[in-house]
């Protein structure tokens, strides 16, 4: 009889799974490459944003602050997005991000 299943059960529900999970807070006075924080994400495999306002993001093999100049921003208004964890970059991984305004950005690493 022919294989016809396509997909795991985990691939059919698009669904990951993560043994650890942290959740913060990140809280910018004001946007700068100076404010830029650096956090170690090579133990995760997603993270989940919330900004009140936009926030320039990126990941990186070392701490890197961002150039808001000629950044790339994404404008969030308060909606949740969630980001794949490139691990082809290096055995460490930063995520490295600053707010578009003065406000605190909620993330969740799973």
């Amino acid at each position: 009889m022919a294989d016809i299943n396509k997909m795991t059960a985990q691939e059919s529900l698009n669904v990951d799974s993560c043994g650890i999970w942290t959740e913060g807070n990140a809280t910018f006075a004001a946007s700068a490459d100076a404010n830029t924080v650096h956090i170690d994400v090579s133990s995760y495999h997603s993270l989940t944003v919330e900004a009140p306002s936009g926030v320039f993001l990126n990941f990186t093999a070392s701490e890197t602050d961002i150039d808001v100049d000629g950044g790339v921003t994404i404008d969030y208004g308060s909606s949740i997005n969630s980001f794949k964890i490139p691990h082809g970059i290096g055995n460490t991984i930063y995520l490295n991000m600053v707010s578009t305004a003065a406000d605190t950005i909620k993330y969740v690493l799973h």
